[in-house]
């Protein structure tokens, strides 16, 4: 007896979306997607604080980099 395989695929749409919320008059939030990699990451900046929104944005490309390197 031989045994069946079923292949399946499975499709992910995705999309970054994020808010300054009702308090901060910027976004300090950062977020991207590597789509071929299925791989996403969000970092959430710490509100009120010099600089969150850069804070935000070079953990997460540095984690990207990394990410991609290995």
């Amino acid at each position: 007896m031989g045994s069946s395989r079923v292949n399946t695929v499975t499709t992910i749409k995705s999309f970054k979306l994020s808010h300054e919320g009702m308090v901060r008059i910027n976004n300090e939030d950062y977020a991207e997607i590597v789509a071929d990699k299925n791989f996403y990451i969000l970092s959430d900046g710490m509100g009120g604080h010099n600089a969150g929104e850069i804070a935000s944005e070079i953990i997460v490309t540095s984690i990207i980099e990394e990410f991609k390197e290995n």
